[in-house]
């Protein structure tokens, strides 16, 4: 704390410089030193004069940001939407193009507002195609089209827009749009095709993200227990608690896939052990 209304001090002789980069990113620090230290009337206040006076520069885009997670911090979601909705049609050039869209897409996932989500994703796809948010956006649309169950779109989507070089191999974002289609293949019962994109992600992003490599792992045992190779199938679930233990979901997933594939092995004491 000490260390942010110290920066403030020093920041605040040039917060009215006639420079206006500095000006404008003196704010832009001002800004979050007091949204770290709760001040979030203020921080609004503070980004806010930078949107208005500072439109033209990069920071103004970065500072709609910081306005959106302050009233997401203070539980007005309806505000951060209309931060977010108001960027998606500021902001059409540039480095912050379609962050808008997604921004207001995620609020909306989070929200179980689908319908809301497709829109503002499928924009950045039409209008805003190769920008920096282009792979984010699929990741999330795909991963929107399996909550609602429409897993055939998913993997017509998945197919045709990860073939389109949106996405830069080992880019994180590619991996996660991966696994949404895998798991697209696998609710409609085709293991095959999904084991081999679970493989892909082991293979490739080992070192990029835990959690998407232990769903992955876990999945991938769910795979092999429908194809009912319960040997091999063991093997994997129990790998997965070993090396994943902190992973709670992956734990939780892997020791029930784990207790159905030794009840089908009629390791009833086993299986009763992992349930229980």
């Amino acid at each position: 704390e000490d260390n942010y209304l110290t920066t403030i001090e020093y920041l605040k002789p040039t917060l009215n410089s006639k420079d206006i980069f500095l000006a404008a990113h003196s704010n832009f620090l001002y800004g979050r030193c007091l949204k770290k230290l709760g001040r979030s009337e203020e921080a609004l206040s503070t980004f806010t004069k930078i949107v208005s006076n500072f439109p033209e520069l990069k920071v103004a885009g970065l500072a709609n940001i910081e306005m959106g997670q302050v009233f997401l911090a203070m539980g007005d979601t309806v505000q951060a939407r209309i931060v977010y909705q108001q960027m998606s049609s500021k902001y059409s050039s540039g480095e912050t193009i379609g962050l808008g869209d997604y921004l207001a897409g995620g609020l909306a996932f989070t929200e179980g507002e689908y319908f809301t989500t497709k829109k503002h994703l499928s924009k950045i796809l039409r209008y805003y195609w190769g920008s920096d948010i282009t792979c984010p956006a699929i990741a999330l649309l795909l991963r929107t089209y399996n909550k609602t169950r429409d897993y055939s779109l998913t993997i017509a989507l998945g197919e045709a827009l990860l073939s389109k070089d949106a996405c830069e191999e080992g880019d994180i974002w590619r991996g996660r749009a991966i696994f949404d289609l895998a798991e697209a293949y696998y609710q409609t019962g085709q293991y095959e095709s999904a084991k081999k994109l679970y493989q892909e992600i082991i293979k490739e992003y080992q070192y990029f993200d835990p959690g998407l490599l232990a769903s992955s792992q876990a999945s991938y045992g769910w795979c092999l227990l429908h194809e009912n190779r319960l040997d091999i199938t063991e093997d994997q679930f129990t790998k997965v608690m070993s090396a994943y233990s902190m992973d709670t979901t992956s734990l939780i997933n892997s020791s029930f896939g784990n207790g159905i594939t030794l009840f089908n092995k009629g390791e009833y004491e086993r299986a009763l052990n992992f349930f229980e």
